[in-house]
């Protein structure tokens, strides 16, 4: 660095803004070419979301096993569907439903071949909407004939048949 010239104030020359700007003009006009590739790829990752999401809905999706259930209600309020899954230590029943009055207790539990009932949860019913519930039991699937809900009175308010899966 030279002393001498610490006083002086260096400027940029008189035309550096007017290069800026016209610079900047040019790039600006410019078209921008999308990538050829960017449709393909944006096609292709939509396809991909779209069947892992149907694949997924579509249910085997963990390779476990399930297997239908034959239901039928006794109170005409309730629709339900269900699913038997058998595990090492026992079966999974998966009941999809509505029109369990809502607020009140039910009680889910297996019947065994050999005419035992086992204790597989309970639930609170939830009216018009929608409920899943997994209910476990202990029970073999090779040794269950069939599961029920019962009500706080321990009446029958739907079976399920495990017998004709």
């Amino acid at each position: 660095m030279d002393p001498a010239r610490l006083d002086h104030t260096p400027f940029p020359p008189p035309d550096l803004g007017e290069r800026i700007v016209s610079a900047a003009r040019a790039e600006g006009a410019r078209p921008r070419q999308r990538p050829r590739w960017l449709p393909v790829a944006s096609a292709a990752a939509v396809a991909i979301l779209i069947g892992g999401a149907v694949g997924y809905a579509a249910g085997d999706y963990d390779g476990i096993p399930r297997e239908p259930v034959a239901v039928q209600a006794m109170d005409p309020a309730v629709q339900a569907t269900a699913v038997a899954i058998p595990h090492t230590w026992g079966v999974e029943i998966v009941l999809d439903a509505d029109g369990f009055r809502a607020g009140s207790t039910y009680r889910v539990v297996v019947e065994a071949d050999d005419g035992r009932e086992v204790g597989a949860g309970e639930f609170i019913g939830t009216g018009e909407n929608p409920m899943i519930c997994n209910l476990n039991s202990s029970v073999l699937r090779s040794d269950a004939s069939g599961f029920k809900v019962l009500d706080a009175a321990g009446a029958t308010v739907l079976r399920g048949d495990l017998t004709a899966t």
